[in-house]
């Protein structure tokens, strides 16, 4: 049977919130491990000044070429935080609009604030129209033949109806007539 002692136990604990405090998830450094570094915020907006929630904001380091990623939020703000002090470009992307970058110095310690404004793209869209010589009666259904019975339908209708007042061969104002 396995036992364990006090001094155990606390060792133990101490590891565990180490482990889950200050080195976070693995791969990702803690905001705890990362004094000193710096952090880019703001909100993403259109042309007229709404906000833009749903936009994919990435900011890549330009010396390593190292990116990070997040999306805005209902009121069209977003953080990155933890960067290294550095030159960063910062891009933003959402469907329908024009992207935008724009490069942003991070300090220590300071967070630094950018708003970016997306265009709307235009509507680019293209209909080529061919004509063929291929004959109307060799596509299948392109053509329906009506015959006269078709045609005096509301002729008829009137005639069976004579509460219908018929003007120019349209009936209207039928009551009871239901075709």
């Amino acid at each position: 049977m396995f036992s364990t002692t006090r001094s155990d136990r606390c060792g133990l604990l101490a590891a565990t919130f180490i482990a889950t405090f200050c080195l976070g998830p693995i791969g990702v450094p803690s905001a705890a491990g990362q004094r000193g570094a710096g952090s880019v915020t703001g909100a993403v907006m259109d042309e007229l000044g709404g906000v833009l929630p749903g936009v994919t904001v990435t900011v890549r380091d330009v010396a390593s070429g190292l990116s990070r990623s997040t999306v805005t939020d209902a009121g069209g703000g977003w953080e990155i935080a933890g960067l290294p002090a550095g030159d960063y470009e910062v891009e933003a992307q959402l469907a329908g609009f024009l992207g935008e970058s724009s490069t942003v110095t991070v300090g220590r310690d300071a967070p630094r604030a950018l708003n970016l404004t997306l265009a709307i793209a235009p509507l680019a869209e293209t209909v080529t129209v061919t004509r063929s010589d291929q004959r109307l009666a060799s596509v299948p259904n392109a053509v329906a033949v009506v015959g006269a019975e078709s045609l005096d339908f509301t002729t008829r209708l009137c005639a069976a109806f004579p509460a219908c007042s018929c003007r120019t061969g349209a009936a209207t104002g039928c009551r009871g007539a239901s075709g």
